[in-house]
């Protein structure tokens, strides 16, 4: 083994091996799990505006500057954006981006229990909460920062009635 002492630039036309690392043009390759560790911060900056996802070279997701907005894109034709969390160590789905329809909110978990936020091919603004059984409530809060309870649309789904209350009267 040897050691090799430059001082100026090296120029390898033919790329440059390292361990499991290969630099060739533009292009690092890893042949095993890459890690970046930086003491300090680690900045991506791309003058295309775009950075780009990928896996086995199918891009599936994009983060974008557009007009210094920052927008998340989804790549692949209806495939969700979706946020997860722990919650007292357990995963969950805080929300689902459907974008099979139209980018469908969908808070909490996309199972039974849930509100939905939409627009419907008719362009009707809806808000749907969903129980996962008959004998549950869906049930809408109205507040501000004095009452949190200003008031409430309470469906009973057990015996189909619907409550209006405003501040705690019916």
């Amino acid at each position: 083994s040897s050691t090799l002492g430059v001082t100026g630039v090296v120029t390898a036309n033919a790329g440059v091996v390292v361990d499991e690392m290969t630099l060739d043009a533009d292009t690092l390759t890893a042949t095993d799990t890459f890690t970046i560790d930086a003491a300090g911060d680690i900045t991506l900056d791309a003058d295309g505006a775009d950075i780009r996802l990928s896996d086995a070279g199918t891009q599936f997701g994009k983060f974008t500057n557009s007009s210094s907005d920052f927008v998340i894109s989804s790549s692949v034709n209806d495939k969700d954006i979706i946020f997860k969390g722990a919650d007292g160590g357990a995963d969950i789905t805080a929300l689902t981006l459907d974008m099979s329809a139209g980018g469908r909110a969908l808070f909490n978990n996309a199972s039974s229990d849930q509100m939905a936020i939409f627009t419907n091919t008719a362009h009707d603004s809806i808000v749907q909460i969903t129980a996962s059984a008959a004998n549950k409530n869906s049930v809408i809060y109205f507040g501000d920062n004095d009452d949190a309870n200003v008031g409430i649309i309470d469906y009973d789904h057990q015996i189909n009635h619907m409550d209006f209350t405003t501040n705690a009267s019916v």
